[in-house]
């Protein structure tokens, strides 16, 4: 008997330790420490170590909280592009963070995937090489025709050409995901929201300067494009509900000048492979410009369009832009050897921008 009760309580402490040694449930774990039990800093930390496709439709729910999403969504998004299944997740930061830091994190991914492209292809290269004079090796020290030569695991070129068809479709992610953003946007400046039990404000001054970072910062011409497409659409819709905020007055346009207007007179130095390596660059943005510009000089819009801006825009974008733009379509058809080649497409669309420029300032001067 007293065998039999001293081996009773050796078996309960062994239980327990197994116990508190198992790992805890990721979904308790990110939902007992919401702030305020801990701080944004800390939640963040916790969501990164239990971070994983099973906690991301209760992550989405939540995300649904507007204070904490603005909070902490802009530092979930390189931890969400490159998992599986966190377009909604992704989704709901776009439209519930902190526009200006969301608009950041994109661009810096954005920059870090070119980065590591870069590096894929120059790996790739390098790999080209050496296995073309591994070939041209076993081509000489083989005499045999009769030789049979196995056939080889899949080479790191194959490697590296896979890495790359991931890369493009982490890509598409990356568009698809900067679409939303600009849609966020645009919802953050068109429809008034409360927090918190706030007053509902309009927001137009403070999603106005969103975009204008944007403009500035953001390297990508086709995003760029899409601001400037929704900055126009703004335009058009205060004018027609004769809507009384920044996008009803000359306060929009005067604070978007710069990044809208940018100087071209440096295309003037450029030889002529950099100009046209510009320009193809570029294409989608000006496009997006010169229409914006074909807009806002007519009559009704005579009233958001700053005095004397369009002088000012004639003289340092659109004169040195008609100017590149002529010498580079010069350039291609001349076909001389060393010009980059972009096949027709680019030819074709230096003709459509020089049409745009044209169209722009024959309205311009009636």
């Amino acid at each position: 008997m007293d065998s039999a009760q001293k081996e009773t309580p050796q078996e309960a402490p062994s239980t327990e330790v197994q116990q508190n040694d198992a790992p805890p449930d990721p979904l308790t774990a990110i939902t007992d420490s919401l702030p305020p039990a801990t701080d944004y800093l800390t939640y963040l930390t916790i969501l990164e170590s239990h971070l994983s496709p099973d906690i991301l439709p209760k992550l989405n729910d939540i995300l649904q909280d507007e204070e904490l999403t603005q909070h902490i969504g802009w530092d979930l998004i390189h931890l969400l592009l490159p998992l599986p299944g966190g377009e909604k997740c992704l989704e709901t930061v776009a439209r519930l963070g902190n526009p200006r830091e969301v608009v950041l994190k994109v661009t810096e991914a954005l920059q870090i995937l070119e980065l590591d492209n870069a590096a894929r292809d120059e790996e790739g290269e390098e790999q080209d090489e050496e296995d073309t004079e591994e070939t041209t090796a076993d081509d000489e020290t083989s005499n045999d025709p009769n030789e049979v030569v196995p056939s080889s695991e899949p080479t790191e070129v194959d490697n590296v050409r896979e890495k790359a068809a991931t890369s493009s479709r982490e890509i598409l992610k990356y568009e698809y995901f900067g679409q939303i953003q600009w849609n966020r946007i645009q919802i953050f400046c068109t429809r008034p929201r409360s927090r918190g039990g706030r007053p509902k404000r309009s927001g137009h001054t403070e999603e106005t300067i969103t975009v204008i970072y944007t403009l500035e910062h953001c390297p990508y011409e086709t995003l760029k494009a899409s601001a400037v497409s929704w900055l126009k659409e703004e335009l058009v819709t205060a004018q027609e509900r004769k809507t009384e905020n920044v996008f009803g007055t000359t306060l929009a346009l005067a604070a978007a000048q710069p990044y809208l207007f940018p100087d071209t007179s440096a295309l003037r130095e450029a030889d002529e492979k950099e100009l046209e390596e510009e320009l193809a660059q570029s294409f989608p943005f000006h496009m997006a410009v010169l229409n914006f510009i074909y807009l806002i000089s007519n009559k009704q819009f005579s009233n958001v369009v700053p005095p004397g801006m369009m002088v000012v825009v004639e003289e340092i974008y659109l004169g040195p832009l008609r100017a590149a733009q002529t010498r580079a379509l010069a350039a291609q058809q001349d076909g001389e050897e060393g010009h980059i080649d972009h096949a027709h497409g680019f030819t074709f669309d230096l003709q459509l921008l020089g049409d745009r420029l044209a169209l722009c300032s024959t309205h311009l001067e009636t």
